[in-house]
């Protein structure tokens, strides 16, 4: 771990926050692209081109920020999270309450309801990768460490993998 960490420069909050942003437009606009052709739930060889779509994004995405180190940030503090954690709530109800009002098998883009169903996964595209970006800070900062369960973890870690899926 101490060989990887020190082979890495950490970012700044504001090239963190402009790669969050960039992963926000892109899933954004995949989903967008996607939603005005599919419905949920329409499949194709028991895929959901809707599903499989937003899905994808996060992948490329996650592939693009490996390649370039994005996650690699250490510098936030307590009011960080405690902000990060107030924004993520608030988006939450935003989404929860949009959600009620347009749920995704109804069909794409009637006219009523063009300007929710955008604002609708704006918020789903937001709300994820501000999950994703709080997540991998609150880990690398306050869980980044080895002990014995932690290295008997990371022994086991195919086994948890492979377990996870009958289980969800």
């Amino acid at each position: 771990i101490g060989s990887l960490e020190a082979s890495q420069t950490d970012l700044k909050l504001s090239d963190c926050l402009y790669y969050l942003f960039l992963g926000i437009i892109f899933s954004f606009a995949l989903s967008l692209f996607v939603h005005s052709f599919f419905i949920r739930g329409y499949y194709f060889f028991r895929i959901d081109p809707v599903v499989f779509a937003y899905y994808l994004s996060f992948f490329l995405s996650g592939v693009y920020g490996f390649k370039r180190s994005i996650l690699n940030f250490k510098n936030f503090n307590v009011p960080s999270f405690i902000l990060t954690l107030v924004f993520i709530f608030l988006l939450f109800v935003l989404f929860f309450i949009i959600d009620s009002k347009d749920p995704y098998w109804t069909i794409p883009f009637e006219m009523q309801n063009k300007k929710i169903r955008m604002i609708h996964l704006f918020l789903e595209a937001t709300l994820t990768w501000t999950i994703i970006f709080f997540l991998t800070a609150f880990f690398k900062k306050y869980l980044n460490f080895e002990n014995q369960f932690t290295l008997y973890l990371k022994k086991s870690s195919l086994p948890v993998y492979l377990v996870h899926h009958p289980v969800s």
